[in-house]
């Protein structure tokens, strides 16, 4: 009942003011469509087809549309096979326009356009690849090019998808070898349309260069398995590591193979820098074998340099005052901490409507995500829907991908009953196997926005942010060069306080479930170093004394909505980093004295030793072997030395609470069985 309320409209006012017809109902049907010339409109795809791409969401919809827009394409299909030679993949089906072919021709089959039928037409893959990469994010760019002669049509005039899609299932790689080869020149930037005469051009590696050779192999068994022609296609070709989609588990797979196989140690940011190719890691390799080091360092981002590039389009505004907080604009509430601060902030009295901004396409599918979130967290009640209005939206798009109608309540312009009054922003693109360019806009751009719109609008009193667990001095007391998004956008923020502005910022590290209800994010680093220190008996004795910064995520939620009170000195709450916690070594001693849990100190030499030794023997089973590139930036510490922490932060009495929430946190993963119970251990 609720799909089909969905699909209509219901009597808006346009066939009244133009038509004169009586009041009606109108079916929605999903299609994107666009204008021609002559006023008709050619279907161009559909807007709801949504398929995750090596770990990203890809709405097909806006690829098919950008693609329909690229001179020459007549027709043009987005999809992401389930199974066959080029699963998981992002494919692009292409039709263009060539006098020379003959429609009729090829109506009931699916042919591939010649290479001279491509030239004789002008059209280029290299050329359309670097059309959609202006319009769209890189993970949104098809890795897989197919110019068909016609891509077939359903009765009622449609893209004909399942034809289409079982083409690409039953398609191999041995029969597809111009594509195949076109995918690798893609690599390069190189390649021709349908991959042609000169698809390997600058391409091949060198057989005398073992190293690449041996690279190559290994990338083609990570992604095509026991796929022969496809692996024998991939090795001895020189592509980018970003053309084939490793996903993370294939990535940390490369790196272990690297370590072991040239004994040397690269830091993950050289594999995923968007330029990396098979020459440029075997380059790297061999420039630290000759100097005798095992390991490279992290490639950094000047934060410093991208923080004047902000503060310069900001400079000479203005900050203002607005009425009480009543309405509030919320972003991230479908992550573990915004998902807290929804709760707490849909039990307030005072808060009348929370617009909660999420990536979806539609506010059902949204409204279904913050559903399905607080259900697993324990607290949603449809009581709370009356002060819940949900936004779909993209943090990495222009205006956060709000609509006119929103943006206008964001910024301030629209009726007064619709104004936001303050911002929540916890929303972030957490996706670890990307590098600072592409976290850029959704995590650094999202947040400048914001910052823009609170100069602009007047009605906006508070806006705080959620950094990350950085606890030191700011960029303005360290010349600091780090990949870090958030803490440009922490940095900025900071500044953007010293100018008086309504801006707070609250760093929390790590967050733990409540003590009520104990439900932790197995995501999260600390619970999945908990699992593996209990697995080889033991946990890092070098900072067995340090100070773990630990909260459970009510009481970091109850501190973010404290920063929205109107009644405070914005000094008191400009910049909070939350300090409580206990020392390392008691968090330890919990999980040995309340659980039985036998986990002893080690020396950090020989605690790597084991943890590492335990990554060896169970590779992508490893609960740390998609973080094993945070396990070796911080060599598996947790807490900060005591005397680095400043004195006024008054460390070092443990919190009741936290003692009872991480007790309750272990209480729950050992009953869905993320933690062993102790009679389980060997």
């Amino acid at each position: 009942m609720d799909k089909t309320k969905a699909a209509f409209i219901k009597d808006p006012k346009w066939p009244r003011e133009i038509l004169g017809t009586r009041t009606r109902r109108f079916y929605k049907t999903g299609d994107l469509v666009r204008y021609s010339s002559d006023g008709s409109l050619d279907f161009v795809g559909r807007k709801d087809f949504q398929v995750k791409v090596r770990g990203q969401r890809v709405e097909l919809g806006d690829v098919e549309y950008h693609l329909s827009t690229y001179p020459g394409v007549v027709l043009s299909m987005a999809t992401s096979p389930k199974s066959g030679a080029f699963a998981k993949s992002l494919v692009a089906i292409i039709q263009i326009l060539d006098p020379s072919l003959d429609p009729a021709s090829a109506a009931n089959t699916l042919s591939m356009v010649s290479n001279y039928q491509l030239k004789s037409a002008g059209f280029s893959i290299a050329g359309i690849e670097k059309f959609l990469k202006a319009k769209l994010p890189g993970y949104m760019v098809p890795n897989h090019w197919f110019v068909v002669e016609r891509i077939p049509l359903s009765v009622s005039g449609k893209i004909d998808r399942k034809s289409v899609e079982l083409w690409l299932t039953r398609l191999s790689r041995d029969s597809a070898s111009p594509v195949l080869a076109n995918d690798l020149s893609n690599g390069l930037g190189n390649g021709n349309a349908n991959g042609h005469t000169n698809a390997h051009n600058g391409s091949h590696l060198s057989k005398e260069n073992i190293i690449s050779f041996k690279i190559s192999s290994k990338l083609a068994s990570l992604v095509y398995h026991s796929d022969t022609q496809a692996t024998s296609k991939l090795i001895g070709q020189d592509i980018k590591l970003t053309a084939i989609g490793l996903d993370s588990i294939q990535i940390i797979s490369l790196i272990m193979f690297i370590k072991q196989e040239f004994t040397v140690k690269l830091h993950i940011s050289i594999l995923l820098h968007p330029e990396a190719t098979i020459r440029s890691v075997t380059q790297y390799i061999e420039e630290l074998r000759a100097v005798g080091i095992n390991h490279s360092v992290e490639k950094s981002v000047d934060l410093g340099t991208e923080f004047q590039v902000y503060k310069q389009q900001m400079k000479g505004k203005q900050w203002g005052r607005g009425p009480s907080i009543q309405n509030i604009f919320l972003t991230g509430a479908t992550g573990f901490l915004g998902s807290e601060i929804l709760f707490q902030l849909c039990t307030r009295k005072d808060v009348e409507k929370i617009m909660v901004h999420v990536r979806a396409k539609n506010p059902k599918d949204g409204l279904l995500r913050i559903k399905k979130t607080a259900i697993q967290a324990g607290w949603w009640s449809d009581f709370y829907l009356e002060k819940i209005e949900v936004w779909p939206g993209d943090l990495g798009k222009c205006r956060l991908g709000l609509n006119s109608n929103q943006w206008n309540c964001l910024s301030g312009k629209s009726v007064s009953s619709r104004r936001i009054h303050g911002i929540i922003h916890c929303g972030a693109k957490v996706h670890w196997n990307s590098d600072f360019s592409s976290l850029k806009a959704p995590n650094v751009d999202s947040t400048w926005t914001l910052l823009n719109i609170i100069n602009e609008a007047p009605s906006i009193l508070k806006l705080v942010y959620i950094s990350g667990g950085y606890n030191g001095p700011s960029l303005a007391e360290k010349n600091l060069r780090m990949e870090d998004d958030r803490l440009l956008v922490q940095e900025y923020s900071q500044r953007s306080i010293q100018n008086r502005s309504r801006v707070s910022v609250v760093k929390p590290s790590f967050i733990i479930g409540t003590a009520q209800h104990g439900i932790a994010n197995t995501n999260d680093f600390i619970w999945r170093l908990v699992a593996s220190c209990i697995e080889i008996g033991s946990f890092n004795g070098a900072d067995a004394d340090y100070w773990l910064f630990i909260s459970d995520v009510g009481n970091v939620a109850r501190i973010v909505l404290e920063c929205c009170d109107t009644n405070r000195n914005d000094s008191t709450v400009s910049h909070v980093g939350i300090i409580e916690g206990l020392p390392v070594r008691e968090f330890w001693s919990i999980l040995g004295r309340d659980f039985g849990y036998n986990i002893e100190p080690l020396s950090q030499e020989e605690w790597l030793d084991a943890i590492y030794a335990d990554i060896d023997s169970k590779h992508e089973k490893h609960p740390l072997w998609p973080l094993i590139h945070n396990l070796e930036k911080e060599h598996g510490k947790m807490g900060m030395p005591m005397d680095e922490i400043p004195e006024e932060l008054k460390v070092g009495t443990p919190s009741s609470r936290v003692e009872a929430a991480i007790r309750k946190n272990i209480e729950y993963l050992r009953r869905i069985g993320f933690l062993p119970s102790t009679e389980n251990i060997h």
